[in-house]
């Protein structure tokens, strides 16, 4: 299967916040200002992962400690199979 080239505009929605988001070029304060909404953009999009992974964390935990999931659950005891006549 061949990949397929998109072609997107990672920053077209941070040019749209900008005063001008029509200009051709940017000034120097004007791209400052750009990298700093690119860049606080992307950390809260780091800050929403780990939030996302925290909480998915905390859920492993409690289902574990409360013995729905664990070694000495019900729930893997009926999955296990028993294989005769090997060894």
């Amino acid at each position: 299967m061949a990949r397929q080239e998109v072609d997107a505009d990672y920053m077209a929605p941070f040019l749209a916040l900008m005063d001008d988001p029509d200009v051709e070029e940017l000034t120097l304060d004007q791209a400052h200002r750009l990298r700093e909404l690119c860049l606080v953009s992307y950390k809260q999009q780091l800050v929403d992962t780990a939030q996302t992974i925290h909480q998915r964390f905390e859920k492993a935990i409690t289902c574990y400690s409360s013995g729905s999931v664990g070694p000495h659950s019900s729930r893997n005891h009926s999955r296990r199979r028993v294989v005769r006549g090997l060894g």
